[in-house]
């Protein structure tokens, strides 16, 4: 077997004929390298992070003008543009990309995990946490017993929103609400991303009146402007890797900064999580306004390993940060590899497009699970 390149891409070449009764040894084996569930990383109390890859559950076969990727077949499968909606084309993708994205989640098992782009229903007329009751109800029947609830969206919102955006579901067991979530709402920084969505969190069983700030902790879920696109003074792709609209996302890092120190602030805590998708690597501009802010990307500090591959490079796109005083009470992290570095002919959206399986549930890892003890 010669491995050579040409074409942009790296090859496999057999020097003699291959069949799947070929006696000769093979070069390589392939196998599945997933495990069962994210590894253990101690502590008592879990948050994790999903970009759950446009699901939405109103269809595309629902409103007028959307045209669609189809299968093989000519079926079809995902939307591709003509109208509000991004995700399955119809009832039976849906299905198939909700199974995926169910099985990952619960068996993630995470006190708090945070979504990305999950359907923002308000953008389609319908109640803004619809498609997001839907994924619990799912996850839920799946569970055998209401596991999982979801955090409301709060009062005050945005005029205009992304048909995308982000949320929270936590098990309540383990952790409970502490006050309404926030959404930042003030900020022209965000004007081509979605606005950071803020929630508090205690320990189940924790009775209000004997709540202690150092037993809460403020979660910010953030999903920034992404790599591929971009206009304005600054967002030109120089070349240095950072890809296209850095300065927005710096933009984004400082208006977060300052609302995560507003949000903590007022709630009287100094244990704050910011985490999501970041749309940048660990060394880049807009980590490094967290980072000088006294963040530590829990990630990169614990060794848990990256997370997304992005035009043929491998690190971490999606983060979970902490504050000073929150990062010395973390036991570990780790980063549950069950699809970052897969073909995406494997996703729900490449159904029997050249193969009638697939496994793929979005797309990429779920993101860092850290673990965290109270004192």
């Amino acid at each position: 077997m010669v491995l050579g390149y040409g074409f942009d891409a790296w090859r496999l070449q057999p020097t003699g004929w291959v069949t799947g009764d070929s006696a000769l040894p093979s070069p390589a084996r392939f196998g599945d390298t997933r495990t069962q569930a994210p590894a253990p990383v101690g502590g008592d109390l879990s948050v994790a992070s999903f970009n759950v890859l446009n699901y939405f559950t109103t269809t595309g076969d629902q409103l007028p003008g959307c045209r669609f990727y189809t299968d093989r077949a000519g079926n079809p499968v995902t939307v591709r543009d003509g109208c509000a909606v991004r995700g399955a084309a119809d009832a039976q993708n849906l299905a198939r990309q909700q199974a995926k994205i169910v099985a990952a989640i619960n068996r993630m098992d995470t006190a708090v995990l945070s979504l990305e782009e999950i359907e923002n229903s308000a953008a389609v007329g319908r109640d803004r946490d619809e498609a997001l009751s839907t994924l619990v109800d799912a996850l839920n029947e799946a569970a055998g017993h209401r596991r999982w609830t979801f955090v409301p969206s709060p009062s005050a919102l945005l005029a205009e929103e992304d048909v995308i955006r982000t949320a929270f579901i936590y098990q309540p067991d383990r952790v409970r609400p502490v006050g309404d979530s926030v959404i930042l709402t003030d900020s022209p920084a965000f004007a081509n991303a979605r606005q950071p969505l803020a929630q508090a969190f205690a320990p189940a069983g924790t009775p209000q009146d004997q709540e202690k700030p150092d037993r809460m902790i403020l979660a910010v879920v953030n999903h920034f402007k992404s790599k591929g696109s971009g206009s304005g003074e600054g967002n030109e792709d120089t070349g240095d890797g950072q890809g296209r609209s850095t300065a927005d996302r710096v933009r984004q890092a400082q208006a977060l900064r300052d609302f995560a120190s507003a949000r903590a602030e007022a709630l009287g805590t100094q244990n704050v999580l910011l985490l999501g998708d970041f749309n940048a690597y660990t060394r880049e501009d807009p980590l490094q306004v967290l980072y000088e802010a006294g963040y530590t990307d829990i990630g990169s500090a614990k060794k848990a390993g990256s997370t997304y591959v992005y035009g043929g490079r491998s690190g971490s796109l999606d983060h979970v940060l902490a504050s000073g005083p929150l990062f010395s009470h973390v036991t570990g992290a780790s980063v549950w590899s069950i699809n970052s570095v897969e073909s995406v002919s494997l996703e729900y959206s490449r159904y029997n497009s050249n193969a009638k399986t697939s496994t793929r549930p979005d797309r990429s890892a779920p993101r860092i699970t850290i673990r965290w003890w109270w004192v």
